[in-house]
């Protein structure tokens, strides 16, 4: 079964859907999909996690259903957010019922890394074969899978905390030549993507890394030798494009445009709020409604900002679950961190290690999330649910772990009390 989920994961992270043309043809996603839910019916004992983070997604499940049917603007049916959100939320639900060990965590976590490498990978050939988007003055790299500049950079962002649990899970020193090639690739990808909120994700994360790691004396020079020699790799259009950073007087005079559009965004998505404040529009259908339409410019276009997406697409109930699921990931690192030290004092820290920095790259991933929010419609990608389903099984692992640790601690004071 775990292979099946597997193989579902890489399937829906993108990247298969251009590598054999077929695919398109036999819609094998939804066969793997009735395989695996077949396979899952049929299986022996299932049990489901018990997590506080269950009730969050499961308010979610709800809000978001509720708001896709009350929809004015566009049927279930083609709703194609909530179809999209829905094949993550089926994710959520096989990892929280059959993955129970470690083993079986590392496993996906591998998958993850590599199908995200081999998409980075594909988009990269494919935009030096001429597929690209011409933007602002400046030809950008798009995802494989149709993803627009923007979108692809802020994902491969929220994908790189990974790699520091992930090279825990390395045998060999020559293994670590995958950890440099992804990310080479994962630089010159954002270099091309001409995001500058995928620039600054990407300043954010080198500088956290950096702070955080225990090597900073060697990694932060290391870092600003780096950023000189990837600055001087960049071509004239992609450096005046990023110059806007700071001189908004730069590039082709499309800042203050943009950023414009991104306010427009909230500010329309809490008018659009007030309209429908229980349920919202439904699911990817702000720019359907007259407020998105009468802006000129940006008629029809999407909020372009998480904190206006969310209230105006799922109101009052999709606020609820949101904000829950951020708590509940919260309180569940915290859970990590607090066996994690009892693993250590016993000694043990080999046992809670993965999962505690497993943990600790789902709140960093987070922490980009909310950040590339401030510029970007990502309420409904797919981290937001996958990322507590690792964390939640990490937790059950360590407890369990801990569990069996405190029965051989009581059998031997026993033992030594006769």
């Amino acid at each position: 079964m775990i292979y099946l989920i597997a193989a579902y994961l890489w399937l829906t992270l993108h990247q298969a859907y251009n590598v054999w043309t077929w695919m398109g043809v036999f819609r094998i996603e939804k066969i793997l999909a009735a395989v695996i839910l077949t396979a899952w019916a049929t299986a022996g004992e299932k049990t489901f996690i018990e997590n506080k983070v269950n009730l969050a997604v499961g308010l979610m499940v709800v809000a978001m259903t509720i708001a896709a049917v009350m929809s004015p603007y566009q049927s279930v049916l083609d709703n194609r957010e909530y179809y999209d959100w829905m094949k993550a939320a089926l994710l959520y639900l096989l990892m929280m019922t059959l993955i129970k060990s470690e083993k079986e965590l590392k496993f996906l976590l591998t998958t993850m890394i590599i199908s995200w490498f081999l998409y980075m990978g594909h988009s990269y050939y494919e935009f030096h074969c001429g597929r690209g988007s011409w933007q602002q003055g400046v030809w950008k790299i798009i995802g494989v899978d149709g993803s627009d500049a923007n979108t692809f950079g802020m994902r491969c962002n929220y994908m790189v905390p990974f790699l520091f649990p992930f090279a825990m899970l390395l045998k060999k020193k020559w293994h670590y030549l995958f950890i440099l090639a992804y990310l080479l690739l994962f630089v010159r990808v954002i270099q091309l993507t001409g995001s500058r909120t995928s620039f600054l994700m990407l300043i954010l994360f080198a500088i956290t890394a950096g702070v955080l790691s225990k090597h900073r004396v060697k990694i932060i020079p290391a870092l600003l030798i780096g950023a000189a020699v990837g600055w001087a790799t960049l071509d004239e259009s992609q450096k005046e494009r990023y110059r806007t950073i700071w001189d908004s007087s730069a590039g082709a005079g499309h800042t203050q445009t943009y950023a414009d559009g991104r306010l427009a965004g909230f500010y329309g998505g809490l008018e659009v709020f007030m309209t429908s404040p229980i349920w919202g529009v439904g699911p990817g259908c702000y720019r359907f409604t007259p407020v998105a339409t009468g802006y000129g410019e940006h008629k029809g276009a999407y909020t372009h900002f998480l904190y206006g997406q969310i209230p105006s697409n799922i109101g009052l109930l999709g606020i609820l679950g949101w904000s829950s699921m951020l708590v509940c990931v919260g309180l569940n690192h915290m859970q990590i961190r607090e066996l994690d030290n009892e693993f250590k004092r016993r000694k043990l820290e080999n046992e809670s290690k993965f999962v505690a920095a497993l943990s600790y790259a789902i709140m960093l991933s987070f922490f980009l999330l909310l950040f590339g929010g401030f510029a970007g419609h990502n309420a409904f990608n797919w981290n937001w649910l996958w990322y507590p389903a690792f964390q939640g099984v990490g937790l059950y692992v360590l407890q369990q772990k801990m569990i069996e640790v405190k029965k051989a601690e009581s059998l031997s004071a026993a033992v030594e009390k006769c």
